[in-house]
């Protein structure tokens, strides 16, 4: 429908964002055809909500808060300022308060912009897969000089990024402490300078592409979807991403009669030479409770295909493969007839001496 409509667009101003900017929100409130909620910008560093423990989280941005009153019809509405700029994106609210939380655009501005000017463009998307809060810094022993210097340097900052979370696959995970408070950034080997309990540190770092270790691929066997585990849950739950993750219990797979399998490639490997009806020993550990448990389950490959789908960043869809596998089942050796007798014991009543001729020892 939308493309046989001439739909104006709506320009984005992420720099227009200020404390006190009268803003209004365009959406659809209770599941409304229009609704239009009104508020003034209160702070433009507030930290990320936290929406649980095994969903998506925001992490290394700020949101801005208003007073708005927006509900989830509304999620990714535009957020308006009086000259009819985008400056932010309503992403969430607080329960019980009128409190609304909204994205910052500056990092959307600049894939969009990249998109705009090459459609098939691959858009830099690098990490050090460490979450770096705003925090106050002088509690973690930040020295007088160093702060001097910063505030000479950034009059109007109340804080600095600090180290909160390191991955244990990433390039950081022996170079980073929690706590350690970022000084400066260079390069692309990056090199940090950071201030660990009042001593100066510099580490060199490599970055990752968080694009690349975002699923892109899944199996579906025995009527169950694996996928690489995301960034996300990793992050939620300080465990290697891309080891893998049955989605819906919320388990990973650590290994298959005995095969160690870290990732989707290694399991799928070892799940094509299972034969259909073939019991087979997994070892799983809950990504909550991180139990390791072993069961031993049945592969089906007759009623629920062993099949390999894959997304295509180009075209946004997804294909589906088929994956090679042995014979559909190796049927068992049939166990010879034993020719049995039975006889009626003594001391029984008439019914029991009834059954016991059919009964076969």
């Amino acid at each position: 429908h939308v493309r046989h409509l001439n739909v104006p667009s709506l320009p984005l101003h992420p720099e227009k964002a200020i404390v006190g900017t009268d803003i209004r929100v365009v959406g659809n409130d209770a599941a409304e055809k229009l609704a239009i909620a009104s508020g003034t910008l209160a702070r433009l560093d507030r930290d990320c909500p936290a929406y649980g423990l095994n969903t998506y989280n925001d992490f290394n941005t700020f949101y801005f808060q208003a007073s708005s009153g927006t509900s989830g019809g509304s999620s990714g509405s535009p957020v308006l300022n009086q000259d009819g700029q985008v400056v932010a994106l309503n992403a969430g609210g607080k329960m019980g308060t009128s409190a609304s939380f909204y994205l910052p655009l500056d990092r959307v501005k600049r894939v969009l912009e990249a998109l705009q000017k090459d459609a098939t463009a691959v858009v830099p998307r690098g990490t050090l897969q460490t979450v770096w809060p705003f925090d106050e810094v002088r509690r973690l022993g930040l020295p007088a000089d160093t702060e001097t210097e910063l505030r000479q340097a950034f009059p109007t900052a109340n804080g600095l990024l600090v180290v909160a979370e390191v991955l244990p696959s990433s390039s950081c995970a022996s170079k980073l402490h929690p706590g350690d408070v970022l000084l400066r950034v260079n390069g692309h080997l990056v090199r940090l300078d950071l201030d660990r309990a009042g001593t100066m540190v510099s580490v060199d770092v490599l970055v990752d592409d968080l694009h690349a270790i975002t699923p892109s691929q899944f199996l579906d066997i025995g009527g169950a979807v694996v996928n690489p585990l995301s960034f996300q849950q990793a992050r939620n739950h300080g465990l290697r991403p891309s080891a893998p993750y049955v989605a819906d219990p919320g388990s990973l797979l650590l290994s298959v009669n005995g095969i160690v399998t870290p990732d989707l490639t290694s399991l799928k490997n070892v799940l094509m030479h299972c034969h259909d009806q073939q019991k087979v020993v997994v070892k799983y550990m809950n990504v909550a409770t991180k139990v390791e448990k072993v069961e031993v389950v049945h592969v089906d490959k007759r009623w629920f295909p062993f099949q390999e789908y894959t997304r295509h960043d180009l075209t946004g869809t997804w294909s589906c493969a088929n994956l090679d596998m042995p014979p559909v089942s190796h049927v068992p050796k049939a166990v010879p007839n034993v020719v049995g007798s039975t006889s009626i014991l003594p001391g029984k009543n008439f019914i029991e001496g009834t059954l016991a001729p059919s009964l076969v020892t």
